[in-house]
């Protein structure tokens, strides 16, 4: 009797929470800016989880049987709160850099509530694998699809810069990817001698690439967790062997030496430097999948037998 009286009153506390978290939402107000929105409706959520937690505790505390209560409800609790950050589009396939911002916002808050309070971080995860997967696949298939058009329309040649205030322009915009890009573009640099004009020998296509997939990275990189560690490493393997089959297509095509020095140089820059610092950036993360990575180098030797 005493059991079900206790279960009866848990409930009745959880069931007052709703209403309490309920009106917590409705306190933000969706017309503000997007950042402003995320955050008061996240300082809110989290806010009122706490006190919660903390009210819980104090009433139940002797009665250990009632917690599983709490966390199923907390549990229904965060998934409202991803299902509506979903459908109100603040995480979209759309639009994947806005939505990595807002997920960021809310993996930060949900790790501060499970270093402060109780570890929700796998509950969270958990709901939004099945949003992220996708949104993964589909922002892939988006770079793939500009890929495919910027190779189609490749000339093979230089990017030529027509003032060195244009290229320290292009530097910094690889500077806000946290690029090295110095070290990493210098061995390309040329001046023409003929026109004292600055030139990297390496394709549009390829630097077109290169920005695309380390925003790509930096972007999977913010929101890596376990479960979704697979389709992270999946999504930029596959973008680099695109890339490598287009040179291979083009070295292909040509048997003139100095073409395929170019080729040659992309491939390089390619491995070397740019997937390089991919690797490196992830390795930390992604554990064992880390041999997938390490496969890619050995096309570096593929590609200098079909130049022989």
């Amino acid at each position: 009797m005493l059991f079900h009286f206790i279960f009866f009153c848990s409930e009745l506390f959880l069931n007052i929470q709703i209403s309490l978290m309920k009106n917590t939402i409705k306190q933000t107000n969706i017309e503000e800016q997007n950042v402003v929105f995320l955050e008061n409706l996240m300082n809110l959520f989290f806010s009122r989880l706490i006190q919660c937690y903390s009210d819980f505790v104090q009433i139940f505390r002797d009665k250990k049987s009632t917690f599983t209560q709490f966390t199923v409800w907390m549990s229904k609790e965060l998934e409202k709160l991803i299902n509506l950050l979903y459908n109100q589009q603040y995480i979209t396939t759309k639009n994947f850099s806005f939505s990595i911002k807002n997920l960021q916002i809310l993996l930060n808050k949900s790790d501060d509530f499970s270093s402060e309070v109780i570890d929700i971080r796998f509950q969270i995860h958990e709901q939004l694998e099945l949003i992220l997967i996708p949104m993964i696949r589909s922002q892939k298939e988006h770079i793939m699809n500009t890929l495919r058009q910027r190779h189609r329309d490749e000339k093979w040649i230089p990017t030529v810069f027509l003032t060195s205030e244009r290229l320290e322009q292009f530097f910094d915009e690889f500077s806000q990817l946290n690029f090295d890009y110095r070290n990493s573009f210098q061995p390309f640099l040329q001046t023409n001698n003929n026109t004292n004009r600055l030139h990297i020998d390496l394709a549009p296509s390829t630097l077109q690439f290169t920005k695309a997939y380390l925003k790509f990275a930096q972007d999977l990189y913010q929101i890596h967790f376990d479960l979704i560690n697979h389709f992270i490493v999946e999504a930029l393997i596959e973008l680099i062997k695109l890339h490598l089959k287009y040179f291979e297509r083009a070295l292909k095509t040509s048997n003139e030496p100095n073409f395929k020095d170019f080729i040659m140089e992309n491939v390089r820059f390619s491995l070397e430097y740019l997937y390089a610092h991919v690797e490196k950036l992830f390795e930390p993360k992604i554990g064992n999948e880390i041999k997938f990575f390490r496969k890619i180098h050995q096309k570096l030797t593929k590609f200098e037998q079909l130049i022989k």
